[in-house]
């Protein structure tokens, strides 16, 4: 039975990888938020412009923050403020700066897990690169 829960799972894994592969500018995270540890995987850290080592052994959630532009950061911080107070799905669009400032708009989705006490421990999600829709978005209202 513990090897078909295996199975099971590495199966599912084997899909997941699949779905996030086919479309470009997405990628999944996994904070910890005890810890203030994010796992992300390769596509969110190079989205997101963190050390791909780095992130591979954790880095701090402040970590992401300094892609963000700064006039989204606050809304940001507070939408995720209140997601790990009262269990909300967090779901935003922001822009990220690129290193040669370069805009590229996410939209980011995930929910909060809490302990027995109510305690937020993890928060996971998915982020999407949204910028062609945004730039249709801009080219329509022109």
């Amino acid at each position: 039975m513990e090897s078909e829960t295996a199975s099971r799972l590495a199966l599912s894994e084997q899909r997941l990888e699949l779905a996030l592969s086919a479309g470009l500018g997405i990628g999944t995270w996994d904070w910890d938020v005890v810890s203030d540890r994010v796992f992300p995987d390769e596509r969110f850290a190079r989205l997101y412009g963190v050390d791909s080592d780095k992130a591979r052994a954790g880095a701090p959630v402040a970590e992401f923050f300094v892609a963000m532009h700064p006039e989204d950061r606050a809304e940001v911080q507070a939408h995720i403020d209140e997601a790990l107070r009262t269990g909300a799905l967090f779901s935003r669009e922001y822009r990220l700066l690129g290193f040669e400032g370069d805009v590229t708009w996410v939209v980011a989705e995930g929910r909060c897990e809490f302990d027995a006490q109510g305690q937020p421990i993890r928060f996971r999600g998915v982020s999407f690169d949204i910028t062609e829709r945004r730039l249709a978005e801009q080219r329509l209202r022109r």
